[in-house]
């Protein structure tokens, strides 16, 4: 018999913080016990930034965790919980907030590569020469001449720094990882009882996370990295068929063949050879991916969507992307990783195309949505449209968007701001207009996602007013405080079409498409304004957000429509841009 509200304890006693809970955080943990109390196994929490979502999360995991639910199915759950982020400094800080700070029980996880190993440099190498060591006839001698000394044979014995800590994790109350190293074991670990729950952090960006683990895509780059015999190229294939062919009849037995030479060649060797275990390491995980590309593309070749190109300035060669088109198959993994999961984000996207495009039943799912704890005063959203940035038409709309772009420097030029440009095109035109400006010197431009971390360290560091420029810092960039008080939009940010899996989905589903602009635009949106006393100003500059509004007005969470600020005219915008 399923328990009332009245029979479950209050979720607010194992609330980690020191400080009391905010309104809207008791508000969500009554609403999860409601919800557990009516049978809901789903739970969605649309937390705007400010509500204080991981306190929530951590909350929910330790009182889920004290209660031992059965699952859907009946199957008993292990005690403890799971809770997932989207990147690996974001466990450092929910570690250090709900765990190290409140000294609850619980612990974290990332992959074996984060881990040091005085003899191998890293756990991911350490653990490809394990063999030998493992053995347990294996001499002293050997297991420090071959194999890696510091996995023992059993718990007695073990000193891997990775073990160990994973060891940690699964016993832990609640376990922090990120979704790559959870769908790593997931996918390719031994299988496990369900935990009593799971948070889904960012749930806004679970089916991508589920599509792009899954997908296959290999280019020649890739294979001259791995220097494979026979195959130095990728060849023209034209269908899925072909390239599903291809890696089965000639990709897949050459990589395995090689894998296993260079682990043969690793242990038998007198010296431990750090390069060689590395070798080995990313063939067998090759290895293990190919054949799981191929077990699912049997299973459901339908819902794949394949194609190849070559890059644009032709001297990287091919490249062949097999990806999912639907993550619906793939919810199984979270589905039956806990007996209650908890999806959480600022905004997961419109109920029913959230619900749909991970295959969940809408009516079997609890949602509440919270309102936003900051003043919308500060925090305006000024619709300030200058013209049309669609592909046909920006070339004509750039000329006036770049001297508004120009003005609003003007207006804040001694305050940091942040410009999204939605692509790295739009962000070289508004480079080039502003580097013989006053403001040259401020712009901030990574033009690689490999710099995005490097100048955004800058512009923490940096005492002048400096404006980072990017396509892609729309979420996990944390702009608090003085780090930008403003910020433009310069183009409603649909998806790129020439990605096949886009382009198929948006056949299949337009209102997902949709979806996709306006959860960029809201995440994009809240990266300035951090807390209940941050002020911050967003500038939308594309004249097609007027469409995108009239038509999906009912997408837009209400704290978000609450904060926008129409303007009329030019007249009217340059009274905003100009006015002190």
């Amino acid at each position: 018999m399923e328990p009332t509200a009245a029979d479950l304890p209050e979720p607010i006693k194992w609330f980690p913080l020191d400080s009391p809970a905010r309104p809207e955080q008791k508000l969500a943990l009554t609403y999860i016990k409601n919800s557990v109390a009516l049978g809901y196994y789903d739970i969605v929490i649309e937390a705007p930034t400010g509500a204080g979502k991981s306190a929530i999360g951590a909350t929910a995991n330790y009182w889920a965790s004290s209660m031992g639910r059965p699952t859907e199915a009946g199957v008993s759950t292990t005690v403890g919980g799971v809770y997932l982020v989207t990147q690996k400094m974001l466990q450092d800080q929910l570690e250090a907030d709900t765990i190290r700070h409140a000294n609850f029980e619980g612990d974290s996880i990332k992959t074996a590569s984060d881990y040091h190993c005085p003899k191998y440099g890293d756990c991911g190498v350490g653990l490809q020469a394990k063999s030998t060591t493992d053995s347990e006839h294996a001499t002293s001698e050997e297991r420090n001449s071959k194999g890696c000394p510091y996995i023992g044979r059993g718990d007695a014995e073990e000193r891997c720094t990775y073990r160990m800590a994973k060891a940690r994790y699964n016993a832990s109350i609640m376990g922090i990882t990120n979704y790559a190293f959870f769908l790593t074991e997931s996918i390719f670990g031994k299988p496990k009882p369900p935990k009593d729950v799971l948070i889904v952090d960012e749930c806004h960006t679970l089916e991508s996370q589920l599509i792009v683990f899954n997908e296959m895509s290999l280019s020649d780059a890739i294979l001259a990295k791995l220097e494979l015999p026979l195959v130095k190229m990728i060849p023209r294939l034209d269908t899925l068929e072909d390239y599903s062919d291809w890696v089965k009849e000639k990709l897949l037995p050459i990589v395995a063949d090689r894998a296993e030479t260079k682990a043969g060649a690793a242990e038998s060797t007198s010296e431990h050879d750090t390069k060689l275990n590395k070798e080995a390491m990313m063939l067998s995980k090759l290895r293990d991916k190919l054949k799981f590309f191929l077990r699912q593309v049997a299973e459901n070749p339908k819902n794949w969507v394949y194609w190849q190109e070559r890059a644009a300035d032709d001297r990287s060669g091919r490249t062949s992307i097999a990806r999912p088109l639907d993550a619906a198959p793939y919810m199984h993994h979270i589905t039956k990783a806990a007996g209650i999961r908890v999806y959480m984000s600022a905004y997961p996207g419109e109920q029913d195309v959230f619900c749909r495009s991970l295959g969940l039943d809408p009516k079997a799912v609890a949602w509440i949505k919270l309102p936003s704890s900051f003043p919308v005063d500060n925090r305006p959203i000024n619709i300030s449209m200058v013209g049309s940035m669609s592909r046909k038409n920006a070339e004509v709309t750039m000329p006036s968007l770049l001297k508004v772009v120009g003005k609003i420097m003007d207006k804040y030029s001694d305050k940091k701001g942040l410009i999204h440009c939605n692509s790295y095109k739009t962000g070289e035109e508004i480079d080039q207009h502003l580097a013989f400006s006053d403001h040259g010197e401020r712009i901030l431009f990574p033009r690689n996602a490999g710099e995005r971390a490097k100048l955004f360290k800058e512009h923490q560091d940096s005492s002048a007013p400096t404006v980072l420029l990017s396509p892609s810092m729309t979420e996990g960039f944390d702009f608090h405080g003085s780090l930008a008080t403003w910020q433009i939009i310069t183009k409603v940010p649909f998806p790129y079409l020439g990605d096949k899996q886009v382009a198929a989905k948006m056949e299949q589903d337009r209102e997902w498409y949709t979806m996709q602009a306006v959860m960029t635009m809201i995440q994009a949106s809240g990266r300035i304004c951090r807390s209940a006393v941050d002020v911050g100003i967003t500038f939308i500059l594309d004249g097609d957000f007027e469409r995108l509004w009239k038509e999906n007005h009912y997408m837009f969470p209400d704290w978000w429509v609450d904060a926008m600020v129409w303007q009329k005219s030019k007249a009217h915008l340059a009274e905003i841009v100009y006015s002190d």
